[in-house]
């Protein structure tokens, strides 16, 4: 089994840690020709293939890794992302990995890239090096789930827009709390859920609430957010959107994951077959990402 291999932290280390689903690990980013050799499908056919890993490949164009690699020499990667995790799973993984020794090092950026807030991470009973969480969605009905039954009691009893609004919330103070603890800088992004967005969170709570108190309280806990450390790609709210505005294309007209599939990415490479940035798609996020930290007055 493959196992990443994470840096090695000192006291005089300056590090940047991603933290995210997909779309922060780098799943897909791999070079084109890798595609091509896979027969555009990388859902596990490569396993077989020791003379290529491709997980290796996915961390390098990672925007965390050309972050660092392209724009900031001197700092260190860390790239806690994970695959089909959510939000709680992506903040909690901070504290699962105490043989690194994050805290220590001399300066810290953390840049939490938000994924959709309907997911939910229930810690895994099968623990291991890198997937900590199991991950669900209210979609009891999709092919993909591994435990039906427990999505369709998350449906049935759990979700909702509230619910979702008041967890991402949740975790974005999460992180807050672990960069105050230890001194670190924190930065967030929105890697494809529209609803992540001052706006929408008042918007899609708002009509749950009917005591003015309870209202004025919600809306002190949104502003409580450091939206001034929101980091906007273009004049776009997600990166996805800043992708296909790039491509030509509305990505949310459209299924991009199905979209993607069919078209063995888009016409200009910025989204891989797998609906993913692609390592041209992370090198655009990693430039947009490196203005916004010169703007925040982090680097």
């Amino acid at each position: 089994m493959w196992r990443k291999s994470y840096p090695v932290i000192t006291e005089d280390s300056k590090i940047v840690i991603g933290l995210g689903d997909s779309f922060t690990q780098g799943q897909g980013a791999v070079p084109w020709n890798i595609w091509e050799h896979y027969e555009w499908d990388l859902t596990g056919n490569h396993h077989k293939d020791y003379s290529i890993n491709v997980y290796e490949l996915e961390y390098e164009g990672s925007w965390v890794n050309q972050l660092c690699k392209n724009h900031m020499p001197g700092w260190t990667p860390v790239n806690l992302g994970q695959r089909g995790c959510g939000n709680r799973a992506a903040v909690r993984d901070l504290y699962y990995h105490p043989d690194l020794g994050l805290e220590k090092a001399k300066e810290k950026i953390v840049i939490f890239m938000l994924s959709s807030i309907n997911r939910f991470d229930f810690i895994s009973k099968a623990f291991n090096d890198h997937h900590h969480f199991y991950a669900m969605w209210p979609h009891p009905w999709d092919k993909n789930a591994t435990m039906p039954s427990l999505w369709q009691a998350y449906h049935d009893h759990v979700w909702s827009d509230s619910f979702g609004i008041l967890e991402c919330i949740g975790n974005i103070k999460e992180a807050m709390t672990w960069c105050k603890a230890h001194n670190a800088k924190f930065a967030f992004v929105n890697a494809f859920d529209m609803y992540i967005t001052y706006e929408a969170f008042i918007q899609g709570f708002a009509p749950h609430i009917t005591d003015r108190k309870q209202q004025e309280q919600f809306v002190k806990l949104v502003d409580s957010i450091p939206w001034d450390n929101y980091i906007i790609l273009g004049d776009k709210i997600s990166v996805i959107d800043y992708l296909f505005d790039l491509e030509g294309e509305n990505a949310r007209s459209l299924n991009w994951m199905e979209w993607c599939n069919q078209h063995k990415g888009t016409p200009r490479g910025m989204l891989t077959p797998c609906g993913h940035p692609s390592v041209l798609g992370h090198k655009i996020i990693a430039e947009q990402m490196y203005k916004n930290l010169q703007a925040f007055n982090f680097i």
